[in-house]
């Protein structure tokens, strides 16, 4: 993957924007979320069938049950399926290629490639938050690096890092739509995800 194959636009730079001022707790209950993404040149797949290894428990309670469903819905709509295996740890590595796990990890591991056997998908798509910003001692943005692994290959594909800030006060709901909304079509043009007329038209502004 190369720097060239980064997507950037104006609409990114308002994004960027609108994160900065959520960061600096301007906007009561907002939240704002910018994604720049990468994908391998040279990988040609469509994945179908998607496995999410997430680990985003510092959103709030209740934010992953409330992101998980507004993500599916878009997938199963255009045919595909998905599954999801939520992790505690601040970082994992290639969830196909889990090395030197500690005793402690172990079960969780076996677990994951368990499921990630069973549902048999194309590719798994991972989410984890890698920095964390504070105002007056309260978690008021992120970053979250998600990654596309190929199933047959269990090489990386994909790649995309989300600025995502919001006011201390604003709901998981509030939360999950505003990650959603960046995220979900940046998914869908880079081919991570399935693509359709029938979303593409749920998507339109009414």
């Amino acid at each position: 993957m190369t720097s060239s194959s980064i997507h950037t636009s104006l609409a990114s730079a308002r994004g960027i924007l609108a994160v900065a001022a959520c960061l600096a707790g301007t906007l009561g209950g907002c939240a704002s979320s910018s994604t720049q993404t990468n994908r391998d040149a040279q990988y040609s797949g469509h994945p179908m069938r998607i496995f999410v290894v997430e680990s985003l428990i510092p959103l709030g309670d209740g934010f992953e049950s409330t992101f998980e469903p507004i993500l599916s819905q878009d997938i199963r709509t255009c045919g595909g399926d998905v599954a999801f295996h939520r992790i505690e740890a601040a970082d994992i590595s290639n969830p196909l290629a889990l090395n030197g796990p500690t005793t402690s990890q172990q079960a969780d591991v076996n677990r994951l490639d368990t499921e990630i056997k069973a549902f048999a998908p194309d590719a798994v798509l991972t989410m984890v938050i890698a920095h964390r910003s504070l105002i007056n001692g309260m978690l008021n943005g992120v970053t979250i690096n998600s990654k596309l692994y190929d199933y047959k290959t269990h090489k990386a594909v994909w790649a995309g890092v989300s600025s995502f800030g919001f006011a201390p006060a604003s709901t998981t709901a509030t939360r999950a739509k505003a990650l959603h909304d960046d995220l979900g079509p940046k998914l869908r043009r880079d081919g991570v995800t399935p693509d359709c007329a029938a979303l593409r038209a749920q998507s339109k502004p009414t």
